[in-house]
């Protein structure tokens, strides 16, 4: 258990790649993390649906975030 979380909402927002994607932290805390992606042209196949690479960069995002909630920092694979 962290006693005080460190701001994640801030730090996501200066990392280079969940900022060039789009993703945004809306909230956390011990054991969960919620973020979002407003979705663009360029999140979108050649069919105009959102790319399965955009819904995993999401996904992988909250989890890490969730993770390091515990304690932990990791690299999410699979």
């Amino acid at each position: 258990m962290i006693k005080d979380l460190p701001d994640y909402i801030a730090e996501a927002a200066r990392t280079p790649y969940i900022v060039y994607n789009g993703i945004e932290i809306t909230d956390y805390g011990e054991g969960y993390c919620n973020a979002r992606i407003k979705i663009e042209d360029h999140h979108k196949n050649l069919h105009g649906s959102v790319h399965g690479g955009c819904i995993f960069s999401l996904a992988d995002t909250v989890a890490g975030y969730t993770a390091m909630t515990e304690g932990t920092v990791i690299s999410t694979l699979n």
